[in-house]
């Protein structure tokens, strides 16, 4: 934490740009203007630190695509850890040597409030550590990265028993998940309970779907339905028809936890299990 009167190594007349967050857009990327690339004086940085008025920083990688440079692996941890919310106005500021520092301001025009306590809720979403190889990966955990309209829902970190308790619950008993099968986990905002696509993980693509693969099977118990497979943006792949009709007959509802776990590769079979919000 910053101790009072402390300040860091910018100022109003420092580079600067600002975002606009929109979760369906910017949950798991933020492109950096084109324009501030003159700043980096020719020389693309693939590493960055963000750190936010309250002291606390994040490594974030930075990725290149069409001369286009992205906040990219790391940024999506940045959005859950200071609660984003649709609207929220971003100002970074270059301190140089790839370091950003950003103020936050809510839809009121105001700065964001620091965080209420939400380590165990960031413990069960979070990404894998660097450290961790691919083997552990599969054996222990490729975790989540949770849908965009999760993170701009106002009871996710807002204090507010009804709805931090509920979700904190289901998503406490849903991290107690192990499982020798690779697997990740989806807190489930209102767009996935009523129609998705749901978004798969980038880390569980990239280390265990095929590139080409357009469709799987999701099964609960003795019962499967087929789901679509389609490629996004940068990437990101989702799952698409036939998930409203899986979601519905399973009851989903806001704050429900699925673990997908990849018990047959070749077929592409998920067992999904479900932990409940409580009503």
């Amino acid at each position: 934490m910053v101790k009072p009167g402390e300040e860091f190594p910018f100022s109003e007349s420092s580079p600067q740009f600002f975002k606009v967050f929109v979760p369906d857009q910017s949950s798991q990327e933020v492109q950096i203007p084109p324009e501030f690339l003159k700043y980096f004086n020719g020389i693309l940085p693939y590493k960055s630190t963000i750190t936010n008025m309250e002291g606390r920083s994040w490594k974030v990688e930075l990725n290149e695509v069409n001369d286009s440079l992205y906040f990219h692996d790391g940024w999506h941890q940045f959005v859950l850890d200071n609660s984003l919310e649709f609207g929220d106005f971003l100002v970074f500021y270059y301190g140089g040597n790839a370091n950003f520092y950003v103020k936050i301001y809510g839809k009121n025009g105001c700065l964001k409030e620091p965080n209420c306590p939400t380590s165990d809720i960031h413990r069960a979403i979070s990404l894998p550590q660097e450290n961790q190889t691919i083997e552990n990966r599969k054996s222990k955990r490729l975790s989540c990265i949770v849908s965009s309209d999760q993170i701009a829902d106002n009871n996710f970190c807002s204090g507010r028993p009804s709805g931090l308790q509920k979700k904190g619950r289901a998503l406490k008993e849903a991290d107690k998940f192990t499982s020798k099968f690779p697997f990740f986990k989806i807190l489930m905002g209102s767009t996935y309970v009523t129609r998705g696509p749901v978004n798969v993980p980038v880390s569980f693509v990239s280390s265990v779907m095929q590139q080409d693969r357009q469709s799987a099977t999701l099964v609960v118990s003795n019962k499967s339905w087929s789901v679509g497979l389609c490629r996004g943006r940068r990437h990101v792949r989702m799952i698409t028809h036939g998930w409203p009709i899986f979601s519905r007959e399973n009851a989903l509802k806001v704050g429900d936890v699925c673990v997908f776990e990849l018990v047959e590769r070749k077929d592409f079979v998920l067992k999904v299990s479900v932990f409940r919000c409580l009503d």
